[in-house]
């Protein structure tokens, strides 16, 4: 066989894959790990609207039904926003504490007549998002377009229909100081003040994470200052240290790539008092103030 013909030979075998590869529209997305595939998961999420519902009529309290999608969307990695929302706002131990002692959360697709008679239809409700319903079935508010998770503009209406206060920053478990310099974006300074880590740092009982939010914000600071392997390192003992808390399996799915943080969703600089002083619509437009 001549090498012009061995040539022709191996063309004419991978040609056809070549071209499939080429025209393939099949998503080829690596899924997240065990851990953490479990972010979000703190948040107590009942099994559908209708259970949801009959609870919030005993119990009195409002209804936060998050809406990853709606029927027949043709949103593109519906997964990857879901994960964002799961691993953002879901895994923040304030919303956490918020959502399962003052609210009836619940998680689930928007289909059926109760989605239609809400306006949750494809082309007029854009994931994700979220409602407020009362016990019977009235929203109290509506926000389509969730895009820039920051703790205090995504809390502060929830806090209102609760009679919450709203904290200027939403990591309860740091220094006042620490908080402010996280606010200014002084990441060195957050390294100074945030403990290292250390056994001494890890609680005797790591399911009640007392130190996990210090950890996190270690993490957060390294990878602002573009110290991205140290970052990882501190996430990973973050992970080891607290699996069961959402920010051990927040860290996890940040380590990973599916994260909002690492994505450039999730900010958490000081804003104007009017970014939360009004109820969000739409997560795409500015608050009115700005």
């Amino acid at each position: 066989m001549t090498a012009r013909w061995m040539c022709l030979v191996l063309v004419a075998a991978f040609c056809p894959a070549l071209l499939l590869a080429q025209n393939s529209t099949r998503k080829v997305r690596k899924a997240p790990g065990e851990l953490a595939a479990r972010a979000g998961s703190a948040v107590q999420w009942r099994p559908s609207v209708d259970a949801a519902l009959a609870e919030a009529k005993e119990s009195g309290k409002p209804v936060f039904w998050y809406v990853p999608s709606v029927h027949r969307s043709p949103m593109d990695r519906k997964p990857e926003v879901d994960r964002y929302m799961m691993g953002g706002p879901f895994s923040w131990p304030s919303t956490v504490v918020l959502l399962n002692q003052h609210f009836v959360p619940v998680r689930e697709v928007a289909r059926g007549e109760r989605a239609k008679q809400l306006g949750l239809e494809r082309g007029a409700f854009i994931e994700p998002g979220y409602l407020v319903l009362a016990g019977d079935g009235t929203a109290k508010l509506k926000v389509q377009q969730v895009t820039t998770f920051h703790p205090e503009v995504f809390l502060a209406p929830l806090r209102r229909i609760v009679g919450q206060p709203s904290p200027k920053f939403e990591f309860g478990g740091v220094r006042p100081q620490t908080a402010a310099a996280v606010q200014r974006g002084d990441w060195q300074q957050v390294l100074e003040l945030v403990a290292q880590p250390s056994d001494e740092l890890v609680s005797p009982t790591p399911k009640d994470g007392l130190f996990a939010e210090q950890h996190w914000l270690r993490g957060v600071a390294l990878f602002r200052l573009g110290r991205r392997q140290d970052a990882v390192d501190a996430w990973r003992r973050l992970m080891r240290s607290y699996p069961d808390h959402p920010l051990g399996q927040k860290a996890a799915l940040e380590v990973e790539g599916h994260g909002p943080f690492v994505r450039g969703f999730e900010v958490y600089c000081d804003l104007p008092a009017a970014a939360s002083a009004t109820d969000p619509h739409d997560g795409t437009r500015a608050p009115e103030g700005l």
